[in-house]
C-alpha cells in the first residue's frame, strides 16, 4: 500500500514537472548563422521597443550562434559595413547567411522563424535610398524626388506580409521620414517661404506623445522642428536685442513652445548640454534646467550637474587643462606646454566628423594668414592610418595630433560631447574661450586680430 502511494506521488512530481517544464515561458530567441568579412553583429533595439542591445561575435570561418534575450521588436543590426533591419520574437529561431561585402547586391539567406517578416526588414535594408538634401535646389523637384522614394516604400509595405499592426508602424515611420528630410532640405536650401503643398503636409501635430516614443523618425522630426523655431526666433529677437543668445534661452523657450511634458524633457535632454557650452552666463542657465526639465533621467541629470562644475572651471583667465604625449604626425610627441609662448587656436576634430570637414578650407586661410598664433589641430577617438591619410589627402596645415585613445582627461575636463569644437588659449596657457568661434566664422578673425598684436 505504502509502495502505490509512493509511486503515486512520483508520478505525481514528474507530471508536475513535464507541465512546468511545457508552459515555461522562454524569454529569449536564438541566432545563428554564416556571416562572412565580419567581426562581430551588434544588435540594437529598435526605437521604442525598450529591448536591450546585444553583442555578438563570429568565428573565424564566418559562424556564430548566439541567444538574444528579447520581448518581440525590430532590431537594426550592424556588421561593421552595413545596418540591417530584424524582426525578433522569443522563443524563435533565426538563420541568417550573407557576405557583409556584397550585403548591398546579393541580400541575405533567410531561415527559421519569420521569415516573411524579415524578407520586407531585410530587403528595405539592402535597397535603402540615402538622401543628400542638398543635392536639388528647387523645392518642387525635391518634392518629387523624395515622393517617388516614398511610394516605392509604401508599395512594398503593401506588398510585404507583415501583420497589419506592423504595417502601419511602417507606413508612419515613411511618412515621418518623409517629412524629415523635406524640413532638412528647406533649410539647407534657404527656403523662408515654402510652396503651399509643402506647409499643408507639415502641419502635423508636433506634440504627439505616443508616436515620440514608438518612431525614431519622428522623434528627429520633432527635435529639427523646434530647433528651427528656436533658430527663427532667435532672429527675430536680435532685431529688438543684438545680444539675445539662443543658447542661453533655449531650455526657456522649449518649456514655452512645447505642450507636451514628456517630449519638453526630450528635447532638453537630447540638446541642453550643446546649449550649455555656449551659454555665456552658466548659472543662469543651469538655473533654468533646474527649472524648467521636470523629467527623472538621473544619467543625464548627474551629466548636467558634472558639465556645470567643469565649465564654471574653465573661465576666462583660469588656467587650461593639460594633455601630454599626443602622437605628432610629422614624428615624435607633443604635450600642451610644448606650444605655449603665442596664443593658441585648438581644434578638436577627427575623420568620422562630417562637419569638421566643412571648417577645413577656412582653417587652412587662417592658418596662414596668422602667423602668430599657433594652429594646433587634435583629433579625437580616431584610427591612426585614417588620421594621415585624410591629413595627407587634404593637405592640412598646423600642428596634426592624435589624441590618445586611452586617456580622455583633456577632452572630459573641456566638457566635450561632440565635435568640432573650437578653443583660444593666451600664450601662457590662460583659457580666453573655452567654446571659440569656428574657422568660417567671422568674429574669429576680430579675436585673433587682437590676440596678434
Amino acid at each position: 500500500m505504502i509502495k502505490k502511494h509512493l509511486i503515486k506521488v512520483i508520478i505525481s512530481f514528474y507530471v508536475l514537472i513535464c507541465y512546468n517544464c511545457k508552459n515555461e515561458k522562454i524569454d529569449y530567441a536564438i541566432i545563428s548563422g554564416k556571416v562572412l568579412n565580419a567581426k562581430q553583429l551588434t544588435f540594437n533595439a529598435s526605437f521604442g521597443t525598450n529591448n536591450k542591445n546585444k553583442l555578438i561575435s563570429i568565428n573565424n570561418d564566418g559562424t556564430f550562434k548566439d541567444t538574444i534575450y528579447t520581448k518581440e521588436g525590430l532590431y537594426n543590426f550592424f556588421d561593421g559595413k552595413n545596418m540591417i533591419g530584424f524582426y525578433l520574437k522569443p522563443s524563435k529561431e533565426y538563420i541568417i547567411n550573407y557576405d557583409a561585402n556584397s550585403f548591398r547586391e546579393k541580400g541575405i539567406k533567410l531561415s527559421g522563424n519569420d521569415i516573411n517578416y524579415n524578407k520586407y526588414y531585410t530587403k528595405t535594408s539592402q535597397n535603402r535610398v540615402f538622401i543628400d538634401p542638398t543635392s536639388i535646389k528647387e523645392e518642387q523637384e525635391f518634392r518629387n524626388y523624395l515622393n517617388t522614394i516614398k511610394n516605392v516604400q509604401v508599395e512594398a509595405i503593401e506588398n510585404s506580409k507583415l501583420s497589419n499592426t506592423l504595417k502601419q508602424n511602417e507606413k508612419n515611420k515613411v511618412k515621418y521620414q518623409y517629412l524629415y528630410d523635406l524640413i532638412l532640405f528647406l533649410h539647407y536650401a534657404d527656403i523662408k517661404n515654402p510652396s503651399k503643398e509643402t506647409l499643408t503636409e507639415l502641419d502635423i501635430d508636433y506634440n504627439n506623445e505616443e508616436h515620440y516614443k514608438k518612431y525614431g523618425p519622428y522623434s528627429s522630426l520633432i527635435d529639427l522642428h523646434y530647433s528651427n523655431l528656436l533658430s527663427a526666433h532667435e532672429l527675430k529677437q536680435k532685431n529688438i536685442d543684438t545680444t539675445y543668445s539662443a543658447n542661453q534661452d533655449a531650455l526657456r523657450f522649449y518649456a514655452t513652445e512645447i505642450s507636451n511634458e514628456f517630449i519638453k524633457n526630450g528635447m532638453i535632454s537630447n540638446n541642453a548640454l550643446y546649449h550649455f557650452k555656449h551659454a555665456k552666463d552658466l548659472k543662469k542657465y543651469y538655473n533654468d534646467f533646474k527649472s524648467y526639465y521636470t523629467g527623472s533621467d538621473t544619467i543625464f541629470i548627474n551629466n548636467m550637474l558634472d558639465l556645470y562644475t567643469s565649465l564654471t572651471k574653465l573661465e576666462t583667465g583660469s588656467t587650461s587643462p593639460k594633455f601630454f604625449d599626443y602622437k605628432n604626425y610629422n614624428g615624435g610627441t607633443n604635450s600642451l606646454d610644448d606650444f605655449l609662448g603665442k596664443p593658441i587656436y585648438i581644434n578638436l576634430w577627427a575623420t568620422w566628423c562630417g562637419n569638421c570637414y566643412g571648417e577645413m578650407s577656412a582653417l587652412k586661410e587662417l592658418t596662414k594668414e596668422f602667423k602668430e598664433i599657433e594652429f594646433l589641430n587634435i583629433a579625437w577617438k580616431d584610427k591612426e592610418d585614417k588620421w594621415r591619410k585624410v591629413i595627407k589627402e587634404k593637405e592640412l596645415v598646423g600642428n596634426q595630433l592624435l589624441a590618445d585613445n586611452y586617456n580622455h582627461s583633456f577632452f572630459e575636463e573641456y566638457g566635450v560631447y561632440g565635435i568640432p569644437r573650437y578653443i583660444i588659449l593666451d600664450k601662457n596657457g590662460k583659457i580666453i574661450n573655452y567654446n571659440a568661434p569656428s574657422p568660417s566664422d567671422k568674429e574669429l578673425k576680430i579675436i585673433l586680430n587682437k590676440l596678434k598684436n
